[in-house]
């Protein structure tokens, strides 16, 4: 594959089959933005689904997917990734943050608020937290409270579930 080309869903399959990961770009491991990193997910989404967050064979997902009605005059909550999978439903929270501990807290807080707003409409199976980086005070939290969120570390090299115990 050349160098940003996008993944077509022959070149999906055949990624899917290898059980490799590849992107579509060359950034020196490291991406742009959120957005990048978001991108990197959905074109590898079907190994994402199976090897990182543990759902299952990919079924389908939406992006950005609004989880409620909009009320008059407020804003849709829209969570980064719902994926479907064998296993289940699960939400998915991304962050690359710039500020580590500030951007990575306010996640908890959203996969909560996304969860207590869209029961009444979807019913999800797990909620997952995915970030490169973490900060020992978010596994402290998570502990703390026994909070039923599911941290994932994912880089282009590595990919775990980090275990707070």
């Amino acid at each position: 594959m050349k160098k940003g080309e996008k993944h077509t869903e022959e070149t999906k399959a055949k990624i899917s089959e290898a059980m490799e990961w590849s992107s579509s770009y060359n950034i020196k491991d490291e991406f742009k933005n959120e957005k990048e990193y978001q991108d990197y997910i959905e074109n590898n989404i079907t190994l994402f689904c199976k090897d990182v967050i543990d759902m299952g064979d990919y079924i389908s997902h939406k992006t950005n997917k609004s989880i409620q009605k909009q009320n008059f005059g407020g804003t849709k909550e829209r969570a980064d990734f719902i994926i479907k999978g064998t296993k289940g439903v699960c939400i998915v929270e991304l962050k690359y943050p710039k500020n580590d501990f500030c951007e990575l807290r306010n996640s908890i807080g959203q996969c909560l608020h996304y969860y207590v707003v869209a029961e009444a409409n979807i019913k999800f199976d797990k909620m997952c937290i995915v970030s490169p980086v973490f900060d020992q005070r978010i596994f402290n939290i998570v502990k703390r409270f026994n909070l039923p969120i599911e941290l994932y570390y994912l880089t282009k090299e590595h990919h775990s579930k980090i275990e707070v115990k």
